[in-house]
């Protein structure tokens, strides 16, 4: 039964009013809605404003279609394009036993099986089916098949050639064996939308209107379908271009494509500021431009960097090892339970995936054999298909770390539903079209836009970047987007590492002190050398605050999007509480109102080279700045220090402080671990700080 509208929904916005006004007339347009927009809400105002009409709404995927059902009122008939396409090319013909045959899928096995060919070749010529099955190209062209497997071979030369042209002849085999309705080779899902798309989509629209919802994600067989639509009922195309992120299934930009009237939503309403700002300024750095949107919510939507939020909140991930990677952390750190954690999808094709992995490893009984790695017997074999395989060769590289089997049942016994679980897990692409209170970004994506926000130094986007950049850089729009009141972000710590490396190469340089401290390329003043110690006695080891004060107030007031300015109020908070002195409250006020996470993103100062001066305050900076570079493994703290940054003990002990500091900002409560920390570093400053921190 369809929901009814609230009051608030009942009245369109005035971007709402021009997309209606559109429908009205009957034009065909496009709706450009970006994430969290109100498109439902504005396509049901559209369908509740002409209840006569008959409507079919076109979802991306099967869960959108159920949320569209119980929202969208009678005179709407929802499918899939799948379904539609179905219903329309398989019951009662001989293509149903086929489609039954292999469950809707091409399995490797039926590959090996036809063709004789080895485990390899059977995955290379599959993946090339499924390419050339939703391109709209009329036979299989070697650039359907996998392109790392591809330049490798090409490159033996002659025989490489030579090998390619079999593995494309290979695919066109395949798919005169799918296309012939007698012939008992399986027929997939995309193989009856392609036979669809041949045969003409024979017969009329669904309906009078055409919905069409995530319009960006369209394969080439449904974009030619509803072009051959055109005149015969109205299309209502919607989507975000900047949502596109299954280019590497063979989807084309629709909302690109088709030249028609544009109507755009650019509200968000899941979010506010300063989130909104946030997504403009890291989109305003990437390759494909700002995304003009606004956060029209009603709360404010916080960012954080490289601080955990309390559970329950949601990690999202680039991949599925990150997803495992990020689950297993997560479940130690909050020291999760028996189904206290939900992966979105569920976990029960990985579960099989990696319990019969280690059988292969072992060389032991399989009891139940995982479909794509039906035919094949020996771990060399998967070792070989994992070089062109992303899934496999993530899942060899927690191989290497863990025993598969032992894995497996750990991720099916943390995993629970959804309702009730402390810590929800999805990849970018499952969390599309939805959205949780708190997301934290894990740090397996490709973070290069976001990386000029946070360090502005890092070069410009390519001027000439590939399909696979562009739909990066769509994936972390996508995930940066599914927040509601607050967005976590997990530096990753290979940029990390990058970014105190060059810090520390700096530092390393012998440049001039005091007065005579020159300017580098960009005009920035240079750091001081690394002078050692100052001998610090322990009646001296006190934090001048009101100095520190008054200089953590200047940064403030200044406006700088430092990521330190926000730990640093904490500490100072935590400092005052051992001294007479308290935190003067105009300098609280100040630092609430203008040294607010969200303006706490940006360049790490390089500071670090003063720390063992007489300067407390370059002290805190240290700390605070080695903990955010440090990332969540403490050993890449000693990486990132090296040999080349002097110290003896006292760096040790600056070490030791600074993990404690990271593992503090990951949720950790360390008060009993601050107390022992205060009794055995040697620094007279850091058992000051270790002391506060308690």
């Amino acid at each position: 039964m369809a929901s009814s509208l609230s009051k608030a929904e009942l009245v369109p916005t005035p971007e709402q009013e021009k997309a209606l006004h559109l429908y009205r007339s009957r034009q065909d347009f496009k709706l450009v809605a970006v994430a969290g927009s109100g498109k439902t809400t504005t396509l049901r105002l559209m369908a509740e404003s002409f209840p006569r009409r008959h409507i079919a709404y076109l979802a991306f995927n099967r869960a959108m279609k159920e949320e569209a059902r119980r929202k969208f009122p009678p005179n709407t008939r929802v499918f899939t394009l799948h379904a539609l396409a179905y219903r329309r090319t398989v019951p009662g013909t001989p293509y149903e036993a086929k489609f039954r045959l292999g469950n809707g899928q091409v399995r490797p096995v039926h590959v090996r099986e036809r063709l004789q060919v080895d485990p390899l070749l059977a995955y290379v010529v599959r993946s090339g089916l499924e390419r050339f099955i939703r391109s709209g190209d009329p036979e299989p062209l070697p650039r359907h098949l996998p392109r790392d497997w591809r330049k490798t071979v090409e490159a033996r030369g002659p025989s490489g050639f030579a090998e390619v042209e079999r593995a494309v002849k290979g695919v066109a085999l395949l798919w005169k064996a799918m296309r012939d309705p007698k012939d008992p080779f399986p027929l997939s899902h995309d193989g009856y939308v392609r036979i669809w798309r041949e045969e003409g989509a024979g017969g009329d629209p669904p309906a009078g209107v055409i919905l069409v919802d995530e319009a960006q994600d369209l394969d080439p067989n449904f974009l030619t379908v509803l072009s051959g639509w055109r005149g015969k009922a109205q299309q209502v195309f919607v989507g975000d271009p900047r949502q596109q992120i299954y280019g590497w299934r063979g989807a084309v930009n629709a909302m690109g494509e088709i030249d028609l009237p544009e109507s755009p939503l650019t509200w968000s309403f899941r979010f506010g500021e300063p989130l909104a700002s946030f997504v403009q300024a890291v989109t305003a750095r990437q390759t494909q431009g700002l995304v003009p949107l606004v956060g029209r919510a009603g709360w404010a939507t916080e960012v954080h960097v490289n601080l955990f939020p309390t559970p329950p909140f949601t990690i999202l991930t680039r991949s599925n090892l990150g997803l495992v990677t990020a689950l297993l952390e997560g479940a130690q750190l909050f020291s999760l339970q028996k189904e206290e954690a939900h992966v979105v999808g569920g976990v029960e094709e990985l579960v099989w995936l990696l319990t019969d992995l280690q059988a292969i490893k072992e060389g032991g009984e399989r009891p139940r054999p995982h479909p794509e790695l039906l035919g094949i017997s020996k771990w060399e074999e998967v070792e070989s298909l994992a070089e062109y395989s992303i899934v496999l060769n993530r899942l060899l590289r927690l191989a290497k770390e863990y025993d598969l089997e032992a894995l497996a049942h750990k991720i099916a016994q943390l995993h629970g539903p959804e309702e009730g679980a402390k810590l929800v897990l999805s990849t970018a692409h499952k969390a599309k079209g939805r959205e949780w209170d708190r997301v934290l970004l894990w740090e397996d994506f490709y973070w290069v836009a976001a990386y000029r926000w946070f360090f502005p130094n890092t070069a410009p986007p390519p001027s000439e970047p590939s399909p696979e950049f562009l739909e990066e850089e769509n994936i972390f729009y996508v995930a940066m987007t599914r927040a509601r009141l607050g967005l976590h972000i997990s530096l990753p710590e290979a940029l990390a590492e990058e970014e105190a490396k060059r810090i520390l190469d700096r530092l390393s340089q012998g440049v001039p002190s005091g007065e005579d401290r020159g300017e580098d390329e960009r005009g920035e003043t240079l750091p001081a050398p690394f002078t050692g110690p100052t001998p610090v006695s322990p009646k001296e080891a006190t934090f001048p605050l009101p100095s520190l004060y008054d200089r953590l107030l200047s940064e403030a007031l200044n406006g700088g999007r430092d990521p330190l300015l926000h730990l640093l109020r904490d500490d100072l908070a935590r400092l005052s509480a051992l001294s007479p002195t308290p935190l003067p409250p105009e300098v609280a006020q100040a630092l609430w109102e203008r040294a607010r996470p969200e303006e706490a993103l940006g360049a790490i100062r390089e500071g670090l080279g003063a720390m063992w001066r007489e300067d407390p305050y370059e002290l805190l900076r240290a700390i605070n700045a080695l903990a955010l570079l440090g990332g969540r493994n403490p050993r890449k703290l000693a990486k990132i220090l090296g040999d080349r940054f002097p110290g003896g003990e006292e760096a040790e002990d600056l070490l030791f402080v600074a993990r404690a500091r990271k593992r503090e900002l990951m949720g950790r409560s360390l008060a009993e671990f601050w107390r022992g920390l205060g009794a055995s570093v040697r620094h007279p400053l850091l058992k000051a700080y270790a002391r506060a921190r308690s």
